[in-house]
């Protein structure tokens, strides 16, 4: 009688222990798939406020010139809606 209490102890811990190892494997690639995505989202936010950011130093530097203000604030929009 004892020893088939511990066959199904046994048999319990193995099943849990199934399990476990099935959620530490999905926590894993949650993980990663976060990562990916905060990976590519940080790319893609990054690169057009680059631009951004240049083109407004660019607007300071040729404050004077109206065409190349309008120019650059086109080229500005185009970034923001990149984003």
């Amino acid at each position: 009688m004892i020893i088939s209490e511990m066959e199904e102890a046994n048999k319990n811990l193995k099943e849990a222990k199934n399990i476990a190892i099935e959620a530490l494997q999905t926590a894993e690639n949650a993980n990663k798939a976060k990562t990916d995505f905060l990976s590519n989202m940080s790319h893609d936010i990054r690169t057009p406020m680059n631009a951004i950011i240049g083109i407004i130093s660019l607007i300071r530097h040729n404050a004077g010139d109206k065409e190349k203000v309008i120019e650059y604030a086109d080229k500005i929009a185009i970034s923001s809606q990149h984003l």
